[in-house]
């Protein structure tokens, strides 16, 4: 089984680690009268043999400039809302080096830690990886790809929760003090910031215990994935969606009470998104290889 599946798992890595990029803000929104690119990861389609994987498309859709003159206090709290959204994006590029040191403690402490009470999983795919047949069936497919994305999404969740520490109670703490003429600014604010909070909330799953039960019924008529990863791909999948959303709706609220004064802050923003969507996807890429490495598929 050992290049299909392998590529399977890895391919799948990568994509969970592409889309994951837009919950640290970094699909590059824009506000106001700039251009706003937004990045789509598509459905990947699998086969029995060697999956197909679709290349994510991008769309770069106009931001016209409000009709109506926004009130002056809306303005204000907007001119507070971009600094302190740029100052937060500011945080998360400082902080991407303990984003990168979690995702090698959590794999030195998950995957490789021995004890009597926590075994740990070392190379527990390896017998994958170095059978000589491909999968054996859809459900053999569809198992190994879920371990793919549980593997992307552990990496994502300890990058994500490192790298938010500090910057996120700040950017909190500065939004919620913000008064809105505007009814709807409160709680499209009170939204993202909901959404953000569970994304950082979200605890890594039991991936020892995943990879090791794959291994066991790999091609067997049992062969599954666990109840326990579609259980946490299915939050993990929520929570982004959810943070992706909600940060549009964000943005949507920052251009529209955006003046020609906020340009430089807007450009600043802009360029600070695409910062740290560089810096995110390569991190979290490292961080998904280095659990496949250590689970014995490199």
């Amino acid at each position: 089984m050992s290049r299909s599946a392998t590529v399977l798992i890895a391919s799948a890595c990568v994509l969970l680690s592409a889309a994951a990029v837009s919950a640290q803000a970094a699909s590059a929104q824009t506000v106001g009268t700039t251009t706003t690119t937004t990045t789509t990861t598509t459905t990947t389609s699998t086969t029995t043999t060697t999956p197909t994987t679709t290349t994510p498309t991008t769309t770069t859709p106009t931001v016209t400039s409000p009709v109506k003159t926004p009130l002056p206090s809306n303005q204000r709290a907007d001119k507070a809302a971009l600094t302190a959204y740029v100052a937060y994006l500011q945080g998360l590029v400082a902080g991407n080096p303990l984003g990168r040191l979690a995702e090698t403690t959590f794999a030195s402490t998950t995957v490789g830690y021995t004890s009597a009470s926590s075994p740990g999983c070392k190379d527990a795919l390896e017998p994958i990886a170095s059978a000589e047949d491909g999968p054996t069936s859809t459900k053999d497919n569809d198992a190994l790809y879920a371990i793919g994305e549980e593997i992307g999404a552990d990496a994502t969740v300890a990058f994500y929760t490192a790298t938010t520490k500090t910057a996120f109670p700040a950017l909190a703490n500065a939004l919620t003090d913000l008064h809105w003429v505007s009814k709807t600014a409160p709680s499209t604010i009170k939204h993202f910031l909901t959404a953000e909070k569970a994304l950082i909330a979200l605890l890594p799953s039991n991936l020892c215990g995943d990879a090791l039960d794959v291994v066991s019924e790999t091609g067997t008529q049992t062969m599954a994935a666990s109840t326990e990863t579609t259980s946490f791909l299915a939050t993990y999948d929520a929570d982004t969606a959810a943070v992706d959303t909600t940060l549009k709706s964000f943005m949507k609220l920052l251009g529209s009470y955006e003046t020609s004064a906020d340009h430089t802050l807007a450009t600043k923003l802009n360029s600070l998104a695409l910062k740290v969507s560089t810096l995110s996807t390569k991190t979290i890429k490292q961080g998904a290889s280095l659990l496949e490495t250590d689970l014995g598929l490199s």
